[in-house]
């Protein structure tokens, strides 16, 4: 019969070849199985000294079932991530914003008269009722069992956000660029449609309606596969000091700050500064790009996947200045998620009523 050390040995080598597998699996995109090869891993030996290795793979796997909703076991992967890597900064950030997510699902299900628990594809109609209030929406669409994307649903079904182009000049350094909707400027013509008006009542200072808008901008990340499945950490992009100090908030901060709390994908403050400059549509960018600056924590995106945010973007020279920077503080990728794109009734009639060339 083996001796006991013979048994520990054996474990020792069963588990250090699976370790191996799982973090060559994982390089190769195979998160699942990495995760069940490192799983096995630990069980083997669960004080090996590839432990530190397994932490990635544990918090891969939690963050590929942030993204589908599954934030009571992507919770569990973080925490294992954290015991193979206590020191891992970002493991434990992570951590500690995907429990305040489960909090936060677990106290709409604890409200809830129905079956409704964390993760599952139903979300108690009093908020799309609340919604529907602070936002004076009209109720023209069934809210009955409507799905987890309980809101993103209604204003969807209600015709009240309209896609975007989301075309953006490539100069923008942006990995990939998404936005909700469109925004159209008060001065045109088709400036009272009303995810426009949400948006100025945010920009003009309701914190509300900006609690809301994050909500539906978090909703809707969750079906883009390149941010909330990858996504490492939030930056919101900086507001002019002077603007935010008129409204008591900036904007993005306060989106990004929704996207934490539901996503559960944690929230870089003062990653970028800025000073006070000219609205982005009317400078010239190399004026625009003079007035942001790394910020205190720029350093803590090195290595990692950066989702940007921001309200809306209108030429990209704000989401170039911000992207360049964060690749210089060492962003391995950056995307962005706006909530709408400035749009022009004028060019767009413009652009309709051009003779086709045939040329392409």
């Amino acid at each position: 019969m083996l001796g006991n050390r013979s048994l520990g040995n054996l474990g020792a080598v069963l588990a250090g070849t699976l370790a191996k597998e799982a973090i060559r699996l994982l390089s190769d995109g195979d998160v699942r199985e990495a995760w069940s090869k490192a799983s096995r891993a630990l069980e083997a030996d669960p004080k090996g000294e590839f432990r530190k290795r397994l932490g990635t793979v544990f918090y891969s796997h939690g963050k590929l079932l942030t993204s589908e909703g599954a934030i009571q076991m992507a919770v569990r992967d973080f925490q294992t991530a954290v015991d193979c890597d206590g020191r891992n900064e970002l493991f434990r950030h992570r951590l500690r914003a995907a429990r305040h997510a489960l909090e936060h699902s677990r106290r709409w299900a604890s409200t809830t008269s129905g079956a409704t628990t964390p993760g599952s594809d139903f979300v108690r109609r009093e908020r799309v009722i609340e919604f529907c209030h602070d936002m004076k929406a009209k109720r023209t669409v069934s809210i009955e069992n409507l799905p987890h994307q309980a809101v993103l649903h209604f204003v969807t079904e209600a015709a009240y956000v309209h896609r975007p182009l989301a075309k953006l000049p490539s100069a923008t350094h942006l990995d990939a660029f998404h936005a909700l909707g469109m925004y159209r400027w008060r001065g045109d013509v088709k400036a009272s449609d009303t995810f426009s008006r949400w948006i100025r009542r945010m920009k003009d200072g309701d914190g509300t309606v900006a609690r809301h808008l994050g909500g539906l901008l978090a909703d809707w990340t969750c079906s883009r596969p390149d941010c909330a499945a990858d996504a490492d950490i939030l930056v919101a992009v900086p507001g002019a000091p002077q603007r935010q100090n008129e409204r008591g908030f900036n904007p993005p901060e306060e989106l990004a700050k929704e996207l934490e709390r539901i996503l559960g994908i944690p929230f870089l403050a003062k990653a970028l500064g800025r000073d006070n400059a000219p609205k982005s549509r009317e400078a010239p960018y190399e004026v625009l790009r003079r007035s942001f600056k790394p910020g205190k924590n720029a350093g803590q995106v090195k290595g990692r996947f950066v989702l940007l945010v921001d309200d809306v973007a209108t030429k990209g020279h704000t989401l170039r200045a911000c992207s360049e920077l964060l690749r210089q503080a060492g962003a391995m990728r950056v995307v962005c998620v706006v909530l709408a794109q400035a749009v022009s009734t004028l060019r767009e009639e413009r652009a309709a009523a051009a003779p086709d060339t045939g040329t392409v």
